[in-house]
């Protein structure tokens, strides 16, 4: 059997590296994926998906990206459940990131502070400032 997906989309949310109990590292996070097909309104979807990374991916991700960067993943799709501060039990089902590559973007690109799902449909979620004739096509 095989459980691999990889996945290209933006990071959510603001990365901060975590030291586990064990003495290792852990970083979730959760990246948007815009869809390749457009709805009845003419607009695309965008799928969440909720990522974890360990040890040196963990690093790696916590070090290079940051919300609102393109990042692709390989990783496998994993179940768990976990236990609420009310009680009651969640189900979660994640990516477990492998490997990685961050898309920092252009150095002129200035990165919103609130990102929402209208910001993944189609429209880039930075800002370019105005670069005249600098475009190096």
């Amino acid at each position: 059997m095989v459980n691999n997906t990889t996945q290209v989309g933006r990071i959510t949310r603001d990365l901060e590296v975590k030291a586990t109990p064990k003495g290792g590292n852990v970083l979730n996070f959760s990246i948007a994926v815009q869809r390749n097909f457009k709805d009845q309104n003419g607009e695309y979807g965008v799928d969440f998906f909720n990522c974890v990374a360990f040890n040196h991916t963990a690093n790696h991700i916590g070090k290079y990206a940051k919300k609102g960067n393109i990042i692709s993943i390989v990783g496998k799709l994993q179940s768990r459940k976990y236990e609420k501060e009310d009680g009651t039990t969640q189900n979660i089902v994640e990516i477990v990131v492998n490997e990685c590559d961050v898309f920092t973007g252009n150095p002129k690109v200035e990165t919103s502070n609130e990102l929402s799902p209208q910001d993944f449909m189609g429209v880039p979620v930075n800002k370019v400032d105005d670069i005249g004739d600098d475009l190096p096509f």
